[in-house]
């Protein structure tokens, strides 16, 4: 015979237990996020071709950066940059 030592409190005591955190997103999903909000970036710029700062034609020349900061969950962050322009693409991250 089993006791049964549930009680009102076991789900605050175990809730790292039976909520693990999920793993840390891998450079293919860092690559696909970054890709996701440079699309409805652009779906913006389509929108908002009237604008006098798109139509200008306006860009920066040489290689140039921007930096995307990723949040999991409650905790740690995970910086990517994306470097472009003249040249191929490269992205580098770091997690802080």
């Amino acid at each position: 015979m089993r006791a049964n030592a549930i009680d009102t409190g076991f789900i605050e005591r175990e809730l790292k237990h039976l909520t693990p955190a999920p793993p840390m997103p891998h450079d293919l999903e860092l690559g696909a996020a970054i890709a996701a909000i440079l699309n409805e970036e652009a779906k913006v710029t389509r929108i908002e071709a009237h604008s006098p700062w798109r139509t200008a034609g306006w860009m920066p020349v040489g290689r140039r950066q921007r930096a995307f900061t990723f949040r999991h969950g409650q905790g740690s962050e995970q910086q990517v940059t994306l470097h472009y322009g003249k040249g191929p693409a490269r992205a580098s991250h770091w997690r802080t």
